[in-house]
Formats: structure tokens, sequence, C-alpha cells
């Protein structure tokens, strides 16, 4: 299976309560809470569809690794820039 015969789909003629742009801290936090109280909720997220499965639960392993903001592997883009 690749990542976009997993990835969810949306119908966009469906109309919604809320569209939430990014699913990272605040979003997906607002997302949930806006769904919980009935609201129809869309999360529009740039990168792909990842499941709990592709995610370390190593609070340990991911902070020795330095897998916060560079996961090896995952080619995403961030929003993390550094300047020279």
């Amino acid at each position: 299976m690749t990542v976009g015969e997993k990835q969810p789909r949306f119908k966009t003629r469906v109309a919604v309560d809320f569209v939430i742009i990014g699913s990272g801290a605040a979003g997906g936090v607002l997302a949930k809470e806006l769904s919980t109280r009935g609201y129809d909720v869309v999360v529009l997220e740039q990168g792909p569809y990842r499941t709990s499965a592709d995610f370390s639960h190593d609070e340990l392993k991911v902070f020795h690794q330095d897998e916060l903001l560079n996961h090896p592997g995952w080619n995403d883009p961030q929003s993390f820039r550094v300047n020279e």
C-alpha cells in the first residue's frame, strides 16, 4: 500500500463548519475539541498521511536521536529554518 492509497479523501462539495490549516499543536487540539462538540471539521495538512505506527513512543530515544525536528528517513518539509 502506498502513502497515497491510505490518505483520507474529502469530498470538496460538502459543507463544513470549520476548516483548520495544519494539524500542529494548536490545530490538532482545536480540531478535536470542535469535532467533539459536534461541529463538522476538516483539517488540511501539507505533509503525508501518517498513522500512530509511524511514530516512536519512546521519548528518550526521540530526544537522544534528535528526531524532534529532523526524523531520519522522512523527507518532509519543515518550517524550521537555520540561518548561516
